[in-house]
């Protein structure tokens, strides 16, 4: 495809009105591939729907693969080259850099991952003791040719002697478990399948077995995971069906045992929400299966369990989540104790690294006004200590219940994320590892706002860029959010950003409702029909950016990925004329087929269930599919993954294939990247390569 006339240079006296040129010329000229088109119609509570690239669905067959290659050849051919490999370049300068993750400590010895830089995979290491000598331990890189085989969790036996290793291929969120001798780093003949986003190990002391929770079947979409033992040597169709619960198939379970294998919890969910049920029994007494919570309302979870005490982080009447203990000889409900009771401030959870236990304290690091603030008590819920951080950003509390060591990871916008070894006695923090610091923080201005959404609700945003750029109401801008599944939007070191504003960019961050920022109300004030305050956040944050002098809606770019690129996709939708150019990446973009897509029906407490009248209303409103109209759009670049998983690729084949039929203005590109996932375990090649596209998408369609 050519787009470009030969004599296009007699024209033009300078390079960059070179570029210009071209670029108009590009969108005059682009032509979109076909896509054929079917009569499907479906019926939605009286109103008909057509679905006409439900085809697309499809991943497999020479039809499809066909189309992606001409929709990447589309790409290739208007992204400038040496642009994308400018950035490609400074990209990989600015992710050349020694990276490591916080450590688990097992029998002395403390495992990590380290990254110098460029590895596709990071490597692990250990050291025997807080000052040992670092020795290789594992070298993901060796499983594949091109790194894509990525570990996703090792859970060691307690005497370290034996580890499970979880391994994700192409970015895929089924895994594999695979069993290695610590000592002399062979794999047993013991190979585990059907396993999700983590299997929940938990070893026997004697490392007989572990329990782990996986589904029946890869195949077998509409059931959920159950809890399982498996025995060393054993095959796993063997292995013995701990838990599944009787009557709702679609709740997985998951077991962890706690007090020197005194106690197994079963705890069940069947959505994102922050809810489940638990249980539990004393199986060294061979004891009854109790009921502790057998409701899905709140959730509940387990830090430890210390002299038959249960000490749990729950939501129950605590939006913001408060530690309770539980005696579990006496546990019915009212013998309920609040350790830490709840505050202004929320707790974040286990998995967001916003709480720990270790050497007998409580570390929680809460969240106020997005950023951390991390206080120590002890197991009474007595206040100990207030950590003094090394500046304001996002720490995150690392340790275990039988752990001396207490790890703090630290970041922000300007500084890499760094761990630190906390001494409590001096309430002083000192690098565990070198600190790596590829930007001066001195060079660049940030600060926080708080603007008025349209209905009033003050939305926090932070906004940054380089001392010496002023900006000028036209200044190029970068808008980030996501507002979804109360994920927290924290402030993190990000090299697409900091590569941004080297180029004379500002780059704004907004905290929506629908994140967990400011606790349940805050999550629950953007989910379900209140989803659209969640797009309203977002634009009034672009209408603040424009109101106060930063930018102009033809330099102004919005970006999501998931969950927020479903917020890029309806904002521009619904307010076209507000931004200059629109990143929409591995997006959840059809809501009326969303759930029947891999696990999307997890998703429907967060969403809706348009098979539902009421909820369908709500959602065809703002479905991107579906609200496609045949007017100008400033350029938009889809981006998704033929392996994703999670979000299902269909979602942006379908949106995209919709947006080159009705859209004029653009262009209107869709990128399928080959052997990835949604983004975890992705090789950093992969990153920047996505990244450096993204970057040339934004400075051709802003003219930076």
């Amino acid at each position: 495809m050519n787009f470009i006339p030969n004599n296009i240079y007699f024209y033009c006296p300078h390079i960059k009105d070179i570029k210009m040129t071209i670029f108009s010329l590009r969108l005059m000229d682009i032509q979109y591939p076909k896509t054929r088109k079917l009569d499907i119609k479906e019926d939605f509570h009286g109103t008909e729907i057509a679905d006409p690239y439900r085809w697309l669905e499809t991943h497999e067959g020479d039809e499809i693969q066909n189309w992606i290659d001409e929709q990447n050849k589309l790409v290739d051919n208007y992204i400038d080259e040496d642009i994308r490999k400018e950035y490609h370049q400074r990209l990989t300068d600015l992710y050349n850099y020694t990276r490591y993750s916080p450590p688990t400590v097992v029998a002395g010895k403390f495992y990590y991952t380290k990254n110098t830089g460029l590895q596709p995979q990071p490597l692990y290491y250990v050291k025997d003791g807080v000052d040992g000598e670092e020795t290789e331990f594992f070298d993901p890189n060796t499983l594949s040719e091109d790194g894509t085989i990525a570990v996703m969790a090792m859970d060691f036996t307690e005497d370290g002697k034996l580890v499970v290793i979880s391994l994700s291929t192409h970015g895929s969120d089924w895994n594999e478990l695979r069993i290695m001798n610590v000592e002399t780093k062979e794999f047993l003949d013991d190979h585990l399948v059907n396993i999700r986003n983590g299997a929940n190990v938990d070893w026997l002391k004697d490392n007989s077995g572990f329990y782990y929770s996986a589904y029946v079947g890869k195949e077998d979409t509409n059931s959920a995971t159950k809890l399982w033992f498996h025995k060393i040597g054993e095959k796993q169709s063997n292995d013995e069906l701990i838990y599944e619960h009787p009557d709702d198939h679609l709740l997985g379970v998951y077991g962890n045992l706690y007090q020197d294998e005194k106690y197994l919890f079963i705890g069940m969910s069947k959505s994102t929400m922050p809810r489940n049920m638990l249980y539990f029994k004393n199986i060294k007494d061979n004891g009854e299966l109790i009921k502790l919570v057998d409701e899905l309302e709140f959730g509940y979870t387990i830090l430890t369990v210390k002299d038959d005490f249960a000490y749990i982080r729950t939501n129950d009447n605590a939006d913001n989540a408060k530690i309770i203990k539980i005696d579990l000889n006496n546990y019915t409900k009212d013998n309920w104790i609040d350790v830490i009771p709840e505050i202004d401030e929320p707790i974040p959870s286990m998995y967001q690294l916003g709480l720990a236990i270790a050497d007998g304290k409580i570390l929680i690091s809460y969240i106020k006004d997005v950023k951390s603030e991390v206080h120590i008590y002890d197991l009474d819920g007595t206040l100990l200590k207030k950590v003094k951080l090394p500046d304001m950003g996002t720490a995150h509390v690392i340790g275990k219940y039988k752990q001396k060591e207490i790890f703090i990871g630290f970041t922000n916008f300007f500084q890499p994320y760094s761990i630190y070894l906390y001494d409590f006695d001096s309430n002083s923090m000192r690098e565990f590892f070198p600190r790596v610091s590829k930007t001066d923080p001195s060079n660049f201005v940030i600060k926080q706002v708080f603007y008025a959404s349209k209905d009033g609700t003050k939305v926090p945003m932070y906004i940054m860029h380089k001392k010496d750029i002023k900006p000028d109401g036209n200044t190029p801008t970068y808008l980030y959010g996501y507002g979804g599944f109360n994920i927290s939007l924290l402030p993190m070191y990000s090299s697409r950003a900091i590569a941004f504003m080297e180029k004379g960019g500002v780059y704004a961050q907004a905290n929506m409702r629908g994140g967990g920022e400011y606790g349940k109300k805050w999550h629950f004030g953007g989910i379900l029909d209140k989803k659209q305050n969640v797009f309203d956040d977002f634009q009034a944050a672009a209408e603040w950016l424009i109101d106060n002098g930063y930018t102009s809606s033809k330099k102004l770019a919005i970006m999501g990925r998931s969950n927020g690129g479903l917020l890029t996709a309806a904002c521009v939708l619904q307010r076209p004329e507000l931004y200059g150019a629109v990143i929409v990446g591995v997006g959840v973009l059809d809501m009326l087929r969303y759930h029947k897509y891999s696990i999307g029906r997890y998703w429907i407490p967060e969403y809706g269930d348009p098979d539902k009248k009421e909820e369908f209303e709500f959602m065809i409103k703002y479905s991107p599919v579906h609200n496609v109209k045949e007017i100008e759009y400033p350029p938009i670049f889809v981006h998704t993954a033929d392996t994703d998983d999670r979000v299902d690729p269909a979602n942006s084949k379908k949106f995209a294939a919709i947006l080159q039929e009705k859209g004029k203005g653009g262009p209107l590109l869709l990128r399928v990247v080959k052997k990835a996932g949604h983004g975890m375990g992705k090789p950093i090649n992969k990153l920047i390569e996505d990244e450096s596209y993204e970057f040339a998408f934004l400075q051709q369609a802003l003219r930076m």
